[in-house]
């Protein structure tokens, strides 16, 4: 509600970071987990670890059910019709838009100048460079419903993405009940992230996506396609920054329990590395 608040205020600023908090707040016990897991170290052995990580690929490329197939198919046709019927923030809006057609005109290497604002990293701008093609290929103007749609339509399957991720992870600890079929239907149609994607027309949907992913691998313990992620979602968006630490401190807590100390030091600052070599 604070959230929605302060962006009919236009009050950009306070509303980002209200969103960051309580994301971190609903991480905070999936953190205790991760950290749990690694102590404890869960896997005696490589034999079990190996049929873990089978598991985990398997569930992963499992096709999704008929019946969340059109609970995605809900959830993305909402959050398109709400981008084609509301006007979005007119500042970012502007921005996208303009960002969108200097890449698309001058190419990459003269996008960032000391004379141009442009306050995002170079992931997300090249996707706007994709929407200004597209633009001008449909000749859709900057007022048009469309253009709109188009700047919605990532976020909105990303948003749809995220929730096939949860769907599959919470089969695994929560089985098929009730409960878990509750959780995916609040995560297909949370009035957070309807509002944020199809109303107010930001990217945080493909934003959160590599950031879960990174979260759901550091849990399974594989760091170096986490840090990989964490670097995407840095490329993304600099909020990402405020989820540094927990991606160090999974990394620290499994220097912690690991045997071979060389070995660990090593994984860290190698995933260091590659986190930082994606933006």
């Amino acid at each position: 509600y604070y959230c929605t608040i302060t962006a009919k205020q236009r009050n950009w600023k306070q509303g980002s970071i209200c969103l960051c908090f309580q994301f971190l707040i609903l991480l905070q016990r999936q953190i205790r987990c991760i950290i749990w897991r690694v102590q404890n170290d869960k896997y005696q052995n490589q034999t079990e670890r190996a049929n873990a990580v089978y598991y985990i690929g398997r569930s992963a490329c499992r096709a999704p059910a008929t019946g969340l197939w059109v609970l995605l198919g809900g959830a993305l046709l909402l959050r398109l019709v709400l981008a084609l019927v509301t006007d979005g923030y007119p500042y970012d809006m502007s921005c996208f838009v303009a960002w969108g057609d200097k890449l698309a005109s001058e190419g990459p290497a003269a996008f960032y100048s000391a004379d141009y604002f442009a306050d995002y990293p170079p992931g997300y701008i090249l996707v706007l460079g994709l929407v200004s093609l597209v633009r001008k290929a449909l000749q859709l103007s900057y007022e048009s419903r469309w253009t709109y749609f188009l700047l919605a339509l990532i976020p909105a399957i990303c948003d749809c993405a995220a929730v096939v991720l949860l769907d599959h992870i919470s089969r695994r600890y929560m089985g098929q009940g009730r409960a878990q079929r509750c959780l995916v239907l609040f995560a297909a149609f949370c009035p957070l992230t309807l509002f944020d994607t199809g109303i107010w027309k930001q990217i945080d949907g493909a934003f959160a996506l590599p950031l879960l992913l990174c979260f759901w691998l550091l849990e399974e313990r594989r760091y170096l396609l986490a840090a990989v992620l964490y670097g995407v979602a840095l490329a993304i968006k600099p909020q990402a920054l405020l989820f540094g630490p927990v991606l160090a401190a999974c990394f620290l807590a499994g220097i912690a329990v690991e045997q071979d100390r060389l070995r660990a030091f090593g994984r860290c600052f190698g995933g260091a590395a590659l986190a930082l070599l994606v933006p």
